[in-house]
């Protein structure tokens, strides 16, 4: 998406203004003055965030259209209609929440935090724009910022969860593994009800080569919230790692259900991957395919790429012995990551049974 000179000239201005507005939202947190009163009890829990059922003003009715936009892809109609509840209520933090999400969606992530941020300002204690701010940091790969936050918030209030959910995502990032764990934990501790320090840690013990703990940590985030993606994709994984295929395709298929507008293109290619190891290719080719057309590879913690996607297909063509349609699909991996030798072997090798 073009953006003009006066919307954003450089991405650290903007990166730096999320920073700045929510370290000072982190004082809110502990300090009250201004014009904003937040601070918040000690046995206080988070509060996620519930859909306005029956709007009471112009600018809930904005946000109630541009929610119902986003879940039909219309991510530029969306932010509009954000846009314009802002505009009539500066203060609506929901509104801002949904800026966030639609400016994610439109790879505009800078732009995203800013809004993240202002939504916190307003609400500190709206659990989904911690999130999308924590989730925002992490997919830029700004790993020390993300930990210097989290730090600077703990300064200020040492007993927030979501604070050390931050700090264990920057642990992660940066592959200080162990340390992760401690943050995850203290989240946990602090909050056992709290559905994405529980995934977060699964994704530690993951990393960590424990894939019962992980499992273990992906059932506890799905009790808690049985809407999770996270949760049910992640489990997904697990499960195809002690391959138990049949019960990964299951987990994949729920979080397909609870993925907005099946958007996203990650649980699409590992379907096609458990479908490639049942040996139901055709049904694999369509996975991939479908992960193909979206072309969605949003993620806060896989890095798959398209490439990836064409090799599954590719496996899959060669598998029924299609092999010029195996040979066009390595083609299209190569194409997009030249170095990928898995699909460079295989194209090789698909093309002596063409000869």
């Amino acid at each position: 998406m073009r953006q003009t000179t006066n919307s954003i000239k450089k991405s650290s201005q903007f990166y730096c203004l999320a920073l700045s507005a929510a370290i000072s939202t982190a004082a809110i947190l502990v300090y009250s003055g201004g014009f904003v009163q937040a601070k918040m009890s000690q046995d206080r829990q988070l509060e996620r965030s519930q859909p306005i059922l029956l709007a009471q003003t112009q600018s809930q009715a904005l946000t109630i259209q541009g929610a119902l936009l986003f879940e039909r892809n219309r991510f530029q109609e969306a932010l509009a209609a954000f846009k314009q509840a802002t505009q009539l209520d500066p203060e609506l933090a929901e509104a801002w929440y949904g800026q966030g999400r639609a400016l994610a969606r439109l790879k505009r992530p800078q732009e995203a935090l800013v809004a993240y941020a202002k939504s916190i300002q307003l609400k500190p204690e709206f659990v989904d724009s911690w999130d999308g701010l924590i989730g925002t940091l992490y997919s830029l790969k700004h790993y020390q910022e993300l930990l210097a936050f989290s730090d600077e918030v703990l300064k200020l209030k040492s007993d927030f969860p979501y604070a050390w959910i931050g700090r264990g995502t920057a642990l992660y990032g940066l592959q200080r593994y162990q340390e992760a764990l401690v943050a995850a934990n203290k989240a946990i501790q602090l909050q056992p009800d709290l559905a994405p320090a529980w995934s977060g840690r699964g994704n530690i013990h993951l990393r960590l080569k424990r894939p019962q703990e992980a499992l273990a940590d992906f059932d506890k985030s799905i009790q808690l919230n049985p809407e999770s993606f996270d949760g049910w994709y992640y489990r997904g994984y697990v499960l195809d790692e002690l391959k138990r295929y049949e019960e990964a395709l299951q987990a994949y298929d729920r979080a397909l259900r609870i993925a907005t507008a099946n958007i996203v293109s990650m649980p699409w290619h590992n379907k096609g991957i458990t479908l490639n190891n049942l040996k139901r290719y055709q049904e694999a080719i369509s996975a991939f395919d479908k992960a193909i057309q979206l072309n969605d590879y949003f993620s806060e913690f896989v890095n798959l790429t398209i490439a990836d996607s064409w090799y599954g297909r590719g496996v899959a063509l060669f598998a029924l012995k299609r092999y010029q349609e195996a040979v066009a699909s390595f083609d299209r991996a190569i194409a997009e990551r030249s170095d990928f030798a898995d699909a460079i072997k295989a194209r090789s090798v698909a093309q002596r049974w063409l000869r």
